[in-house]
């Protein structure tokens, strides 16, 4: 499209730039805007092919094409069915992006419960294994006062290892202290304690289970290893006796 270009067209007649038609009668001696073959060339294509461009043929015969192009309603609902589309796309993309956006606040949310409920967990895990370690000591001495206020259970090996749970047998015990005991038959003899004392034995008793007579038993300490037994002399051979003895 194009502006008419004659000659004589008139400077600025549609504003500033825009040349326009004119009957030039302030101008003396100037024509009326000449019409151009040019400038109709311009417009009558402009026009056909508004026409031919949108697939109508050119009738000489029907003077109102241009009327019944530009005012058809098939263009208005193409545009209509087109932006529809577009705004139903729109809301599927909202709708998506809400949808993701609240799956993502849902998502973020448990994972807050989660970690609470863990960090809770850990906590109580770690309450309770610094409850349980609060006197865990691998050897050595806790110095100072202990106040317990409630039961305590005492989980030792016994330190000094085996015992024998027998007739002649023995155990030691937390405090260092051994117990050992036995059962004998004999009026007079030296004895092997079940095992040897460490350190030194405290002290042993006697005790008649059976036999003739009314004999008292008599016990010595001899040594680490080894006590006697002897009776009174009222008494009948083979008279059996307890025995027990504390050491460490």
């Amino acid at each position: 499209m194009k502006r008419i270009d004659s000659i004589n067209a008139r400077p600025n007649a549609n504003g500033a730039g825009k040349t326009g038609f004119h009957d030039n009668a302030d101008l003396s001696g100037q024509d009326a805007t000449y019409l151009t073959p040019s400038w109709l060339n311009q417009v009558q294509e402009e026009l056909c092919n508004l026409l031919e461009m949108n697939g109508i043929a050119l009738n000489s015969g029907v003077r109102d094409q241009l009327y019944q192009l530009l005012a058809t309603n098939d263009d208005i609902n193409a545009l209509a069915a087109a932006t529809q589309v577009k705004l139903d796309q729109e809301q599927t993309w909202r709708t998506d992006a809400d949808n993701w956006l609240q799956q993502q606040i849902n998502n973020e949310q448990t994972a807050r419960i989660n970690a609470i409920s863990q960090e809770q967990t850990w906590r109580e895990n770690a309450d309770a294994d610094l409850e349980n370690r609060k006197f865990d000591k691998a050897g050595g001495t806790v110095a100072g006062d202990a106040l317990i206020t409630g039961g305590l259970t005492v989980q030792t090996s016994l330190l000094l290892g085996s015992f024998l749970a027998a007739q002649n047998g023995y155990t030691p015990l937390p405090n260092g202290l051994i117990l050992q005991w036995g059962k004998v038959s004999d009026d007079f003899a030296i004895y092997n304690f079940p095992i040897e004392f460490p350190n030194a034995a405290f002290a042993l008793i006697g005790q008649q289970i059976s036999g003739g007579g009314s004999s008292k038993v008599y016990v010595e300490i001899i040594s680490k290893s080894q006590f006697k037994v002897f009776e009174g002399s009222d008494a009948t051979a083979g008279t059996k006796f307890y025995w027990f003895a504390i050491g460490v």
